[in-house]
């Protein structure tokens, strides 16, 4: 009778402390992505894809980066819109560097990729940073 009063008590322990791990560590993780991107950054990218000419405005020309080497210019630069999953095969990730927040949006079987990057200059964001590759069965072609 004691060993299985024992063994429901070292039981007991054990489911407790790895509830209070489980926890502790969503605790955190949410903690983490509120505090990941700045809410002032959704208004920003919000104007930033509905307003031809803030998106114009707020992008550090020339931009970084084209396959060949040179940057996207000014005359040349076709305007963003809003993000469209195309009814889930696209899949798009937010994350923050130090300030600068990394936009990276794939396609589901991973053909196609955008990392775009923004960063605050004189108190606003500006895209900093633009790149597109297209990879087929091994082949990778930027655009």
């Amino acid at each position: 009778m004691f060993r299985f009063i024992l063994l429901l008590v070292i039981l007991s322990i054990i489911t407790s402390c790895k509830e209070s791990v489980k926890k502790d560590f969503v605790t955190k993780s949410e903690e983490v992505l509120t505090m990941e991107i700045p809410s002032d950054f959704v208004t920003f990218y919000n104007k930033f894809h509905s307003d031809s000419i803030y998106q114009m405005n707020h992008i550090v020309f020339p931009l970084a980066e084209k396959s060949d080497g040179s940057k996207w210019q000014k005359e040349n630069w076709k305007l963003h819109k809003a993000f469209n999953d195309q009814g889930g095969a696209y899949q798009r990730t937010f994350d923050n560097f130090s300030g600068i927040i990394f936009e990276t949006i794939v396609e589901k079987t991973g053909a196609f990729k955008i990392v775009k990057r923004y960063s605050r200059i004189n108190d606003d964001y500006n895209l900093i940073y633009y790149s597109s590759k297209v990879s087929l069965e091994g082949w990778e072609l930027e655009k």
